[in-house]
C-alpha cells in the first residue's frame, strides 16, 4: 500500500474539517428550520382561532342584521299586503255604497215621476 504524504493527509485533513463544519452548519440550520416550524405552528394555531373568533362574530353579526333589519322587513312587507286588503276591501265596500246609492236615488226618482 502507498504511504500517504504529509501533503496528502493535510488536504484530507482539510477536507474532513470543511466536511464538519458543512455538517454543523446544516445541523444548525435545521436545528433553525425546526424552531422556525414550530414558531409557524404556533402561530397557524393562534391565527386558527382568531378566524374561529372571527367566523362566530360575523355569524352573530348576521343574526343581530337579520333580527333588526330583516324581520323587521318582512313585517312591513305582511303589513303592506294587510292595508292593501284593508284599501281593496274599503275601495269596494264604497263602491257598493256608491251603487245602493244611485240605486235607492233612481227609486226615489222614478217613485217622485210617478206620483206626478
Amino acid at each position: 500500500m502507498p504511504a500517504v504524504s504529509r501533503d496528502e493527509f493535510e488536504i484530507v485533513k482539510q477536507l474532513l474539517a470543511s466536511a464538519a463544519r458543512h455538517a454543523e452548519s446544516a445541523n444548525r440550520q435545521s436545528e433553525q428550520n425546526a424552531t422556525q416550524i414550530a414558531q409557524n405552528a404556533g402561530q397557524i394555531k393562534q391565527n386558527t382561532e382568531q378566524i374561529n373568533q372571527l367566523g362566530k362574530r360575523i355569524d352573530e353579526f348576521v343574526f343581530q342584521f337579520n333580527h333588526i333589519i330583516v324581520q323587521p322587513q318582512q313585517r312591513i312587507d305582511r303589513l303592506d299586503a294587510r292595508v292593501d286588503r284593508v284599501v281593496v276591501f274599503t275601495v269596494r265596500d264604497e263602491q257598493l255604497r256608491i251603487i245602493s246609492a244611485r240605486k235607492a236615488i233612481e227609486r226615489e226618482r222614478q217613485r217622485y215621476e210617478a206620483g206626478i
